[in-house]
């Protein structure tokens, strides 16, 4: 059993730094985790633990640690990969230009979109903005100083459809802009910004209650 700990812990720190949403399931699965070790290790040295054994409950509780690895592992590899992908959309395809209004045609993208996301009723629904690098004209800037305000103004719009229009539960949404820090084309060239501007819908592992 202690073997195992360690690596169940090794997990624990390895989702704790690489999603820190997930802080109160560690929290919550350590402690239970810890309170079950000590357990064992008081049923060891005494009469009991064979008919803790006997009984089939530490067959039991060996299963579901087995089985909370795996999930930890599962939900590991999705944070690295910064949640389940659901969608790219460009930018120039939801919102009228240089603006975080969305068109007509955005709005259907989203319609059809929104569909998707009811498949993922226990999900946490991250929604991304993103920008290419240039600057923002003087005209716009004093609603968006910077494309770091764009590119958040933009993820909330897409997040404020889909809880108005199509009733997502907000407290299951989160709303990041990465402006224009993590470009996939080019800047300097127009296709290449038009695909920098996107906004990057995920589904994160579901915060999980402890029974």
């Amino acid at each position: 059993m202690k073997r195992h700990s360690y690596g169940i812990l090794l997990l624990y720190a390895l989702v704790l730094t690489g999603c820190a949403t997930q802080r109160l399931l560690v929290e919550q699965q350590a402690a239970r985790i810890a309170q079950l070790e000590d357990s064992l290790a008081v049923l060891r040295d005494s009469l009991a633990f064979y008919d803790y054994i006997d009984s089939g409950q530490y067959a039991q509780d060996l299963r579901s640690l087995y089985e909370t690895i795996d999930r930890l592992r599962y939900e590991l590899a999705v944070c690295r990969d910064g949640g389940l992908r659901l969608a790219v959309e460009l930018a120039d395809d939801l919102f009228a230009p240089a603006s975080a209004v969305l068109t007509d045609r955005g709005r259907q993208r989203l319609d059809a979109l929104a569909r998707r996301l009811h498949q993922f009723p226990e999900h946490r629904i991250r929604i991304e903005g993103y920008t290419d690098n240039v600057p923002i004209g003087a005209r716009l800037k004093d609603r968006f100083p910077s494309n770091w305000e764009l590119a958040a103004a933009r993820a909330a719009a897409v997040a404020r459809y889909f809880i108005d229009v199509h009733g997502l539960n907000p407290e299951r949404l989160e709303v990041v802009s990465y402006g224009p820090t993590h470009p996939i084309g080019p800047n300097d060239t127009a296709e290449g910004r038009r695909l920098n501007r996107r906004v990057v819908i995920r589904a994160m592992p579901p915060l999980r209650k402890i029974p």
